[in-house]
């Protein structure tokens, strides 16, 4: 059996993706999941999972400065564009993007150059299968190689397993490396939006991006309730631009008690939420079934 990836993104943040991603991940036997909102990383607060490995993720250089043989000539300091060294030549690791200039230009080689921390991958075992995860450190940038580097993991896990057949990716939000990094080569995307004037605004932007990948969207309308003239028209948007619009679900103040007990809505009550989240899961499984 191939192993099928589908995304679970976002044009913005707080549309209910990772919930949503959670309970489609429930309706499964077996299935692998991928967190790949590194920056808020929240798919492990409400899917239950042992961490059994950890790494560190290693991303570009830090730099310092050997005082014993700087000679304070000053040019690291002219040529440095993100003011990151300082009149007594220490260098300030929260500005430091790590371009280099400053030991590439030093006449007396005094800057040193280290591979940087950036924070720390997780690799967890769920009822359902693997589930992989990370969290960047604090002021580290996410160019999505972290993304790429979960998703490397997890088909190496999966390489030689037959009973996995599906792996669920809660992406970031947003259009940026991240989210290209997430999305490329992935079977479909499943676009969790909501009822509001940026919601729709950042919905028109990931489509975009998806269709230029040529990946099969879906899309589901979170909080459809709560103005029903907006959700009109992510209806009429999704019409006019053949997006199957697989569900729509009413705003549900269950999935933040669910939230509380770290389950997700689907093991924490079955009610119309819960039937319309079974009814978003099926068509992606048919869709992945006939693919």
């Amino acid at each position: 059996m191939s192993m099928k990836e589908i995304a679970i993104i976002s044009g913005k943040g707080g549309t209910g993706k990772t919930s949503i991603t959670a309970a489609l991940a429930s309706f499964e036997e077996k299935c692998s999941m991928i967190d790949c909102d590194v920056d808020a990383a929240n798919l492990a607060i409400i899917s239950e999972h042992e961490v059994i490995e950890e790494e560190n993720f290693m991303q570009g250089k830090k730099y310092t400065i050997n005082k014993d043989l700087c000679i304070e000539c000053g040019k690291c300091i002219s040529l440095c564009r993100f003011e990151a060294i300082s009149d007594d030549y220490i260098i300030n690791p929260v500005f430091c993007e790590g371009c280099g200039v400053c030991s590439f230009f030093c006449m007396a080689r005094a800057v040193n150059s280290e591979d940087r921390d950036s924070g720390t991958i997780y690799t967890s075992r769920t009822p359902r299968g693997p589930f992989f995860h990370a969290r960047l450190g604090i002021g580290e940038g996410n160019s999505g190689k972290l993304v790429a580097r979960l998703r490397e993991m997890n088909s190496m896990k999966l390489r030689n397993r037959t009973d996995i057949g599906v792996t669920y990716l809660d992406g970031p939000p947003g259009t940026g490396c991240p989210v290209i990094a997430t999305i490329s080569g992935v079977k479909a995307v499943l676009i969790v939006t909501e009822p509001s004037i940026s919601a729709i605004h950042d919905l028109e932007r990931i489509s975009q991006l998806c269709r230029h990948f040529r990946i099969k969207i879906f899309l589901c309308i979170n909080r459809a309730d709560i103005n029903t003239e907006l959700s009109e028209k992510i209806r009429k948007f999704s019409a006019d631009n053949d997006i199957e619009l697989t569900g729509e679900i009413r705003h549900d103040p269950l999935f933040l008690k669910a939230q509380k007990e770290g389950k997700n809505l689907v093991e924490f009550a079955s009610n119309d939420t819960a039937a319309e989240l079974k009814k978003i899961h099926s068509a992606l499984s048919d869709f992945i079934t006939k693919g």
